[in-house]
């Protein structure tokens, strides 16, 4: 076995627990237009919740479909209170941390601190409990 395949099995498959609270004040500081900004698990779902324009209260309900190099794609499952789709367009475009298009949003972890202290290793999986995100990272 060489070196670079016992350096492979050392850093592949890294688990990094995020706490929820660390995505919330990550997405404050990247999405301003959101205020009263919230984020929780429920189901193996990502829930995010919060005012737009000050006046107009949403939530958005996310599913982990898979990962792409520091980006994770979720579906939409619900956003509510109205389903619009122009909201969810205006709400995510013009932000260098997420995109949303087809009814998926995929946001970029890669400046989250504790992720960025890790600059190698690449998504593989996410994984959501009650107060942590867990990203199993590794080599691509």
């Amino acid at each position: 076995m060489g070196l670079l395949d016992r350096l492979k099995q050392t850093l592949d498959f890294q688990t990094v627990p995020v706490p929820l609270f660390a995505i919330r004040e990550y997405l404050q500081r990247q999405l301003p237009k959101i205020t009263g900004l919230n984020v929780s698990s429920e189901n193996g779902c990502l829930v995010i919740s919060g005012n737009v324009f000050l006046l107009i209260p949403f939530s958005i309900k996310l599913k982990p479909l898979r990962a792409v190099d520091r980006r994770v794609v979720f579906e939409v499952v619900s956003f509510g209170p109205l389903n619009l789709e122009f909201l969810k367009k205006r709400l995510f475009r013009n932000s260098a941390l997420c995109h949303y298009a087809n009814n998926q949003l995929t946001i970029d972890f890669d400046n989250i601190p504790l992720l960025k202290k890790i600059p190698l290793l690449i998504i593989k999986e996410v994984t959501l409990g009650d107060k942590t995100i867990k990203f199993k990272l590794g080599i691509s």
